[in-house]
């Protein structure tokens, strides 16, 4: 029973790490072929925040779903999780983004990532609701025939979404009720039902409901709560902004201005370390602003260069990312290695 176990453990670590060590490499990858396809680039990119946030909630899994995934659950998580980011390379020169190899294996998948919270993952308590938003997330990967790079981002916006639904209102002292996760499920439920046949503009909804719910304050010091205000303002302006501008501008200013400012500040310092068994690293408040400001400002030179339809700005926004990618990578392999004693 106790080999069976450790098997367990460390088949599910080894699921956790594999796609956090390949997310690095398709943001750079993504930024790199920007100016050469960028129809590729879209797809690279959701790969690359897809990888992160497998690695993130895989990491997580155990304690959210309350039972430790089989090794054949984490094995087909990991492998096809990266396997769907090799292929949808591969594609364009084989057929092109409609083929249908990657796509299966983000199904395989996601379903598995699924099948682990179906047995006591799901529920009315706060530790089981919010999962109700990532499977929805997860689930919305089975649509990608319709919704192309979109049923890859799905997951990694769902993600967030759980995250600080959990963490923001303990760290903030807010209170936020089951009943309330449970109507954001919903509505991100109706909200992604509906975009691809009304407006597009319904997939950022869910953001200014986040907003509401737990809206930025104020204060603080720390990595999370300033990176966290930064997000959370971009995730007001998002929705609205998106009818004004042109769909892919608004949502390049929400991706990187609120999904990738909340990697930054959350999953990034506080989460990651933890699941490539290095130590926290420390993280002084001028490093909070400069790492938080430098996701913002990469938003919003994205959003001017597209506005503007100016590459040079694109690309200065790309570069960074990769700085901060960089950044990180250093901060965070530099520090000691935690020893797993059995």
């Amino acid at each position: 029973m106790i080999r069976r176990d450790l098997k367990s453990f460390f088949i599910w670590v080894r699921s956790s790490q594999a796609p956090l060590y390949a997310a690095p490499i398709y943001i750079v990858l993504g930024i790199l072929v920007l100016g050469y396809r960028p129809d590729l680039h879209e797809y690279i990119m959701s790969f690359a925040t897809r990888l992160f946030y497998a690695g993130v909630m895989w990491g997580q899994v155990p304690g959210w779903s309350g039972a430790m995934p089989h090794p054949v659950t984490s094995v087909l998580v990991g492998l096809f999780e990266i396997l769907a980011a090799v292929f949808v390379l591969i594609d364009p020169w084989l057929i092109d983004f409609h083929g249908y190899s990657w796509q299966l294996f983000l199904w395989i998948a996601s379903l598995a990532h699924v099948a682990q919270y179906m047995s006591r993952g799901l529920g009315r308590t706060m530790r089981t609701a919010p999962n109700i938003v990532t499977v929805i997330g997860l689930l919305y990967s089975l649509t990608s025939p319709a919704t192309g790079y979109m049923s890859i981002l799905m997951f990694p916006l769902a993600s967030v979404y759980s995250l600080l639904l959990r963490v923001d209102p303990a760290r903030r002292k807010k209170k936020i009720t089951v009943n309330q996760i449970l109507v954001f499920a919903l509505i991100f439920l109706i909200s992604i039902a509906l975009a691809p046949v009304l407006l597009r503009e319904l997939y950022l909804l869910p953001m200014l409901v986040l907003f509401i719910l737990i809206p930025s304050i104020g204060g603080g010091d720390e990595i999370y709560k300033i990176g966290t205000n930064v997000s959370k303002i971009f995730a007001l302006l998002s929705f609205p902004l998106s009818f004004f501008v042109s769909w892919g501008v608004a949502l390049h200013f929400a991706l990187i201005g609120f999904l990738a400012v909340t990697m930054l500040s959350l999953c990034t310092p506080l989460l990651i370390p933890g699941i490539i068994w290095r130590e926290i690293p420390r993280i002084s408040v001028s490093e909070s602003y400069f790492i938080a400001g430098l996701g913002a400002l990469s938003a919003i030179l994205r959003f001017l260069g597209g506005l503007f339809m100016n590459r040079s700005l694109v690309m200065i926004s790309g570069i960074l990312v990769i700085i901060v990618t960089i950044y990180y990578v250093y901060k965070i392999l530099k520090m000691p290695k935690v020893s797993v004693k059995i």
